[in-house]
């Protein structure tokens, strides 16, 4: 038998998958809640694996790329919007990732327009130049279809224009809420084997 071979079994309400080779090496994947749907959980973790993305790979003042190009950047930087709005209103609304798809899809502004009144309170206070929610629906819509077209960067129009400081604001504050909100729960984050309580 391959000495590589992977087994997976559960663990604490985990998936771990040993990989046994010289004398085996333990890492764990997901969340401890994976089996108990913890839904907005694991969007979130899946959340901060692509900030981490972005925070090694650019300044995040001004979404300049250390490496690539910008365009991939801000792509990455909405998509990242995208899910952790989606962690909050699974965690709001109770529905499942297809659910969540199905009703919602990629665009930022349906999403946060479906935040609850105390999400939505959270952001206008914490975004600079924001001070009602139709501002907050507004200033959303203008970058509420990046992820889509900044995607395929090489479609885009030549001197296309993007708010740049108000997607970096959205995504830090949309990073913080959802936190609060679902950390609240004191639930472990496993992350490439290692565990993370926050």
């Amino acid at each position: 038998m391959d000495n590589n071979f992977v087994q997976r079994h559960y663990f604490d309400g985990a998936i771990q998958e040993e990989l046994n080779e010289a004398g085996g090496k333990t890492v764990i994947l997901g969340s401890p809640d994976v089996h108990t749907k913890n839904y907005p959980g694991l969007a979130l973790t899946s959340a901060e694996g692509f900030f981490d993305l972005i925070a090694n790979n650019c300044d995040l003042q001004t979404l300049e790329p250390i490496h690539g190009n910008r365009e991939t950047v801000i792509s990455l930087a909405a998509f990242t919007c995208e899910l952790y709005l989606k962690s909050i209103l699974m965690k709001e609304q109770g529905l499942s990732p297809k659910e969540l798809k199905e009703k919602y899809g990629h665009d930022l502004k349906t999403l946060s327009s479906a935040l609850s009144a105390e999400s939505k309170h959270s952001l206008v206070k914490s975004i600079d130049g924001i001070t009602t929610e139709i501002d907050l629906e507004s200033k959303i819509g203008t970058v509420k279809k990046v992820f889509m077209d900044y995607r395929y960067d090489y479609e885009l129009p030549s001197g296309t224009e993007l708010p740049y400081a108000f997607l970096i604001e959205l995504l830090m504050r949309l990073r913080d809420l959802a936190h609060r909100l679902i950390k609240e729960d004191h639930r472990a984050f496993y992350v490439y084997g290692t565990r993370i309580d926050e």
